[in-house]
């Protein structure tokens, strides 16, 4: 589910904020701005999906979450080479999923300075 965030002042764009999950104070990022689209508008749709990226609990805010799927490594296909280059090494891989096709993000690269998490 989707909860407020506390907001900190100087913090990135992307950074929205802080939250408490379970004793624990993590930085939430929209992922829509990080990843250079408009802002998410939060609604009871919306989500915060919590991983690790680089050793840090980061939230990461979403529109919304439709599935949760398996995907096998014999799934994943490469980034197709029309990409420019920094934004093919963001691409883990491509999954094709019934009609869909999925982007696999790799997180790490997609956050890999430490002002990416900083809030």
């Amino acid at each position: 589910g989707w909860a407020p965030s506390t907001t900190l002042p100087h913090s990135p764009p992307h950074v929205l904020g802080v939250i408490n999950l379970r004793g624990s104070v993590i930085p939430v990022i929209d992922m829509a701005i990080r990843l250079g689209l408009p802002a998410i508008k939060p609604t009871e749709r919306s989500a915060i999906i919590v991983t690790n990226i680089a050793g840090k609990l980061v939230g990461l805010l979403v529109e919304n979450v439709s599935d949760m799927i398996t995907v096998k490594n014999a799934d994943l296909q490469p980034a197709p080479d029309v990409l420019p280059a920094a934004e093919r090494a963001l691409t883990k891989a491509i999954i094709p999923v019934d009609e869909q096709m999925i982007c696999y993000l790799d997180l790490d690269a997609l956050f890999s300075t430490d002002d990416e998490l900083a809030a």
